[in-house]
């Protein structure tokens, strides 16, 4: 199967110019959730994800929100409450999300939507409320 890549829609366009280097980020805990359809029992199994809002760098807002793993975070800074401030180095970088399945000139494709994630967080610290 081929695979096509495409630019995601919210491409987190303000991170661009970071893509591949070391930066300090400030942002706002949002909040916890789990992937769709996890039962009671099942979120003692799996990881949650974690919320973070008003992604800022060198004092400008570069992305409104990113969904990330929640288990680094809770290893650094334990339960954390909506708007607590936390900064993190981080690096951005590209990654691919599965999006669908589709057909183009009878041959079966795979479209991935292509989008700016954070690799490699450090240095975790929760600043205020």
């Amino acid at each position: 199967m081929k695979e096509v890549y495409e630019y995601s829609e919210n491409f987190r366009e303000g991170l661009k110019k970071y893509l591949n280097k070391r930066i300090l980020v400030r942002t706002k805990f949002g909040g916890y959730s789990y992937d769709n359809n996890v039962t009671e029992f099942e979120k003692i199994l799996f990881d949650r994800t974690f919320l973070i809002t008003d992604i800022v760098v060198n004092g400008e807002i570069v992305c409104d929100h990113m969904w990330l793993h929640s288990k680094k975070f809770d290893k650094a800074l334990g339960e954390l409450d909506v708007d607590d401030i936390i900064e993190f180095y981080t690096i951005p970088k590209y990654y691919s999300k599965y999006k669908e399945k589709v057909y183009i000139k009878k041959s079966l494709v795979r479209v991935n939507l292509l989008n700016i994630g954070f690799e490699k967080i450090e240095d975790i610290i929760k600043r205020w409320k």
